[in-house]
Formats: C-alpha cells, sequence, structure tokens
C-alpha cells in the first residue's frame, strides 16, 4: 500500500481515478528534513526511503507515467473521432495536490485552499467537463479505458504492476510496523493537544489526522470553501507544524523503512532499474506523439 495522500471520501480526486494524471514537481525544490524522510514543502510531496524504489514514488515519475497514458488515450479517441485536448507540457501548469499523509501539514495552503486542493489544470478541466457534459465522448472515452487496460505496452501499464511491486508489498509492512510503535502514538500527543487547545476535538484512531470536527463536515458534504472548515484547516496545519508532525513521523516510519530496504536491496534494486527504464521508454513515447 502507497500511503500517500489520505482524504475523506467526500474530498478524493477524481483527477487521479481517471488517467487525467497528478501534477509534476521540479526535484530542486526538494528540502532534507535531516532524517530519514524528506519534505518538499512547494510541492507538498512527503518522500520515504521506499519512494526512491517505488514506480509511483515521485510525482514527477506520476506526471509521467499519467501523460503516457493520455497520450495513448488521445490517439485511441481521434481513431473514433473525438478529441482530447492535452498541453504541451509535460508537468501540469498548476500546483499539484499535496500529500496529506500525516494530515494538512503547510499553514500556507491552508490558509489558500483549506481541505481543498488547488484549481485543475487545463487538461483536467477539459476532461471533466466532457465526461459530464458530452455522453457520446464519455462512452468512447470509457471504451478507450478499457483498452488501455489490455495494452501489453510495459510502461502504460505501470499501476497494474505497482500493485504486485515488492515496493508497495514492502511499504505496506513498514506501515503496520510503524502503527505499533509506541512512539507513533506519543509523537501524536503533541498534535492532539494542540487540537485541543485550540477548540478541536482530536481523532479517536490512530490512522486518522482529522479532526472529528472536520470529519463530520467533510463526511456532509459540506461545501469545502466554507468558513468554518477553512479555519479548522488553518488550526490543524499549524498544530502539525508547531510540533513537526509530519516531520517527526515521517523520520519514524522512514527510519523502519530503511531497514527493510537493507534486508531487500538487491530486489528493490532491480525493481529502480525497471523504473528507470520505464521512465525512458514513457518520455519518448510522449516526445513522438504530443503533437
Amino acid at each position: 500500500m502507497k500511503n500517500k495522500i489520505i482524504l475523506s471520501p467526500a474530498i478524493a480526486l477524481l483527477s487521479c481515478t481517471i488517467l487525467i494524471g497528478c501534477s509534476g514537481t521540479n526535484d530542486k525544490h526538494i528540502e532534507e528534513t535531516g532524517g530519514h524522510v524528506i519534505l518538499d514543502r512547494q510541492s507538498g510531496q512527503i518522500i520515504l526511503p521506499l519512494d526512491n524504489y517505488d514506480f509511483y514514488g515521485r510525482l514527477s515519475n506520476m506526471a509521467t507515467f499519467d501523460k503516457a497514458k493520455n497520450v495513448w488515450l488521445k490517439k485511441c479517441l481521434k481513431k473514433v473521432g473525438y478529441t482530447l485536448k492535452l498541453s504541451a507540457e509535460k508537468l501540469s501548469e498548476t500546483e499539484p495536490p499535496e500529500e496529506r499523509t500525516y494530515g494538512l501539514w503547510l499553514p500556507d495552503r491552508a490558509k489558500k485552499y483549506g481541505f481543498d486542493f488547488p484549481p485543475q489544470s487545463k487538461d483536467e478541466r477539459f476532461m471533466n467537463e466532457k465526461l459530464e457534459h458530452d455522453n457520446a465522448w464519455a462512452e468512447e472515452f470509457d471504451d478507450c479505458q478499457n483498452k488501455l487496460q489490455e495494452t501489453k505496452t510495459s510502461f502504460l501499464r505501470v499501476d497494474q504492476a505497482y500493485n504486485s511491486s515488492l515496493a508497495s508489498k514492502l511499504a505496506s509492512e513498514s506501515f503496520e510496523q510503524v502503527l505499533s510503535d509506541d512512539r507513533w502514538r506519543e509523537i501524536r500527543t503533541g498534535w492532539k493537544d494542540c487540537l485541543s487547545g485550540s477548540g478541536l476535538t482530536p481523532p479517536r484512531n490512530d490512522t486518522s489526522f482529522v479532526s472529528e470536527e472536520a470529519e463530520e463536515l467533510l463526511d456532509s458534504r459540506s461545501n469545502l470553501n466554507s468558513d468554518e472548515l477553512n479555519r479548522i484547516a488553518i488550526i490543524e496545519s499549524t498544530c502539525n507544524n508547531q510540533v513537526e508532525l509530519t516531520e517527526r513521523l515521517g523520520n519514524l516510519e522512514g527510519s523502519i523503512q530503511e531497514n527493510i530496504i537493507r534486508d531487500n536491496i538487491e530486489a528493490l534494486s532491480n525493481e529502480k532499474n525497471e523504473i528507470e527504464t520505464e521512465l525512458s521508454l514513457a518520455d519518448e513515447y510522449i516526445e513522438k506523439n504530443l503533437k
């Protein structure tokens, strides 16, 4: 299991489930924390050690593979007389959605978007509008998606490969281990105390990073831009930042992952080499076909 953006079902990203793709980021903005996790506060990416061996470990990888899929879908739709508009750039012009592995952790973003995410890219807006308002287009798009699932082209099947990858399996194991570590609950205590001191009710579940007030509003499908949700988002992200919750839990989980990597380094290195090969093939495909 890739324990990345954790959301209430009410705000699950449509764009990441229908192959529109999540935005990428430039690795030059990534900052070391001095521990076992790397935090990129500009893109909102949280990079754990196993992410370096993961098909979708970096947003730039996700952007490349998803762009290749969208180019394939564009060609498929063109064969039956339909258009899929794609930008020439491989990476989106919009801010990427931040990873919320350990809850909201970027106060500046919380002030701008609350529990919501940055505006959709042009590609996402075009696709969602078509899916919502053009039934004939949507039917052909669904048919192309089904055909994409059957393709033998390796770099178009990385999401299926990920589900059975060693990195995915080990990430699930490391998460189970960190949940059984007393330090996980000890680190969360400061954040929960901060929430309580600000008038919010901390979550009871050890894997939840959303206050009960926010969870109730999100489950009721309240407006994500409501004043109350925005107020709560600022409090939650500020508390997370003040007690360094994301950094400390990331370092704890990262330290466990590093031990697991040492025991599986040869097999993981082989998977990493496969990823680099598939990225190169995807880049070549995009360059030749994105016109």
